[in-house]
């Protein structure tokens, strides 16, 4: 029996829940305190256990910090490096292509900053699933691109290595939190073929739209989160950032599919099961049958506008005109486009936001359960536990999300599991939806991209500056359905800061669940017949 547990403990524990124990009971609950905490000290002795990785086949070379000078866009790079290639795999999918990835995906060996100084950078152990995917693929992971501090902004201003611009306007936000890999694959410059964001409430598709890239938020768990920093786990997803919408089907098609760690991917299929771009090839080349007009590829889909993602009072009017007349050019191509209300897509977001909240601040504290998983000791050990030295360098948003949750979760006990329950309602409700129409789409954003503001602002003018960004993403990192993001044109910046400056804007396509086939149709469609660069607004 461990000699350091005391009765002192277990009322320390008892008056934590705010409740005190009988006299009579405390040393036998001493007893057994002390028992478990031979096995807790038992376990902490063990050696952990991580991911094998295959550094003889594919070692990592050059890794370095980019200087001023190298890096791109203000700090779009976080490392520079070269890991695999085509001479891996020369008939591999993605074999001479070249990826970033999000600063929060673990490559075995690469230092990775997260985007805070919060703590030192650490180095993970194993390489997440998606970057074994793409090596074995052939495809060469030549760096990881800067993302928002620990993922929790929408802006691309609070990483603690500085600001990064977006490629078509310097000043202006590449969008978050997926920044760095925005701004690179979108960049007229081909700094990268392909990359891989993280999604919680948008930080796929908002960089994706801000920064003219079509990104991808796959259906819940489809593609493996396994060896990427988490933030609530019900909202975790990962996805491509590409240049167009063959190259997110290629990669999709290499990264889907469960890996038998992650339990997200449970209900996944297995991995390479389905040939995505090959499906979409030979229906696209089936289908396009030209007569007087455009191709009536699209004949028999219903596409459905939400009501609510540009009727709301935070979209700008410009926004909702070129969103409205570009949804219904599929009419063009035979689809069926109507308006309906969506009341949920209201709803959802405040259920986002209890979730988003709650379980951000449990992961944070380090008192997240529940899921079968590889989890990232090394970064845990680093971030636990709280400290005032790490406080004090913790970014405004984290800060928040801990005071709210925690103020929530001693004041609404049950909400936390009130949300999840009121998730699984609107998930269905969409499922619903979705059985009834091919897709439903919104407006991707409110606004083109906005200023970069200045790093000093106080806490909560920070805040607000993100207001009303993730206003149509969110609602389906909560459901789980998958969206995508598909340029639709070049905008003038509507923020009225400089108008000769022209900036992407994006249409959001969403489709039912695991139905990621249907929205690569419409989406690629489109693209066919419609090239958003030239596509530009006045």
């Amino acid at each position: 029996m461990s000699a350091s547990i005391t009765t002192e403990d277990v009322h320390k524990q008892a008056s934590k829940m705010g409740v005190t124990m009988k006299p009579a009971e405390v040393e036998d609950y001493q007893k057994l305190l002390s028992e478990a905490n031979t096995v807790f000290e038992r376990l902490m002795s063990m050696p952990d256990y991580h991911l094998p990785v295959d550094t003889e086949r594919f070692p990592r070379q050059n890794i370095k910090l980019p200087t001023a000078d190298e890096n791109k866009l203000g700090v779009a790079w976080a490392h520079t490096f070269s890991v695999g290639g085509a001479e891996k795999n020369p008939s591999g999918l993605l074999a001479g292509k070249t990826f970033c990835l999000k600063d929060n995906i673990c490559v075995a060996g690469v230092p990775q900053v997260n985007g805070s100084d919060m703590i030192e950078p650490w180095v993970p152990k194993a390489d997440a699933t998606v970057v074994t995917r793409i090596l074995e693929a052939g495809g060469e992971i030549i760096g990881t691109a800067t993302c928002e501090n620990m993922s929790y902004s929408l802006m691309s201003h609070t990483s603690s290595t500085g600001i990064i611009h977006n490629p078509y306007g310097e000043g202006y936000s590449a969008g978050g939190s997926s920044s760095g890999v925005g701004a690179l694959v979108g960049s007229p410059e081909n700094y990268v073929d392909m990359g891989v964001g993280a999604d919680q409430g948008g930080s796929i598709r908002i960089p994706s739209a801000m920064s003219g890239c079509v990104g991808l938020k796959a259906t819940h768990g489809l593609i493996p989160y396994t060896g990427i920093v988490t933030s609530e786990a019900i909202m975790d997803h990962v996805g491509p950032i590409c240049k167009n919408v063959m190259d997110v089907a290629v990669l999709l098609e290499v990264i889907a599919g469960r890996d038998g760690v992650d339990d997200r991917a449970v209900g996944a299929q297995r991995h390479g099961e389905i040939p995505y771009s090959s499906n979409l090839q030979t229906w696209f080349e089936s289908s396009s049958q030209p007569t007087a007009g455009l191709s009536k590829v699209l004949s028999g889909m219903k596409i459905a506008l939400i009501k609510e993602s540009y009727e709301t009072p935070l979209m700008f009017p410009s926004m909702r005109e070129k969103f409205l007349s570009s949804a219904y050019r599929l009419r063009e191509l035979g689809a069926e486009v109507t308006e309906i209300s969506v009341p949920a897509h209201d709803t959802a977001r405040d259920v986002w936001m209890g979730i988003r909240r709650l379980g951000g601040s449990l992961s944070l504290t380090g008192k997240a359960s529940g899921r079968r998983q590889y989890c990232l000791t090394p970064f845990l050990e680093k971030m636990l536990p709280m400290t005032q030295e790490k406080w004090e360098k913790t970014h405004a948003n984290l800060k928040s999300t801990i005071i709210n949750g925690s103020f929530a979760l001693e004041k609404y006990p049950t909400l936390y599991a009130k949300c999840l329950n009121m998730q699984i309602q609107l998930s269905r409700e969409f499922e619903s939806l979705l059985s009834q129409y091919t897709l439903l789409l919104t407006p991707s954003l409110c606004r083109t991209a906005p200023k970069l503001l200045p790093r000093s602002l106080p806490v909560y003018e920070k805040s607000q500056s993100e207001g009303g960004i993730s206003i149509n993403t969110s609602q389906f990192d909560l459901t789980g359905h998958p969206a995508l993001t598909l340029p639709i044109g070049l905008m003038p910046d509507m923020g009225g800061d400089d108008e000769t400056v022209k900036l992407p804007v994006g249409m959001q396509m969403i489709g039912p669940l695991h139905g990621e086939e249907r929205i690569l149709k419409v989406a690629y469609a489109y693209e066919k017949n419609w090239d958003w660069k030239s596509e530009i607004g006045q």
